[in-house]
């Protein structure tokens, strides 16, 4: 209904301002790997791209992905300090 899309929605505005996290409802965990299963087939999409129905796997492959930053950004850009 419209409170799930509502909800959504200022989810949105507290993922796009780095506050999801003070939202009760989210829980953050660190894994290698995580699987998702949902009673019914759900489409699953990682960064726009279709990657089928759940159940999924997915799983975090060390140094594998590269990414530029400016030289101006600041050390906070992902979240923790950093160098």
């Amino acid at each position: 209904g419209l409170g799930g899309f509502f909800y959504m929605l200022r989810m949105a505005g507290r993922i796009f301002a780095g506050r999801h996290l003070e939202d009760p409802r989210v829980i953050q965990r660190r894994a290698r790997e995580v699987t998702v299963w949902t009673e019914q087939p759900m489409a699953v999409q990682a960064d726009g791209e279709p990657l089928g129905t759940t159940p999924v796997s997915i799983r975090v492959v060390p140094h594998s992905l590269r990414v530029l930053v400016p030289p101006q950004a600041p050390g906070n850009l992902f979240g923790e300090e950093t160098l």
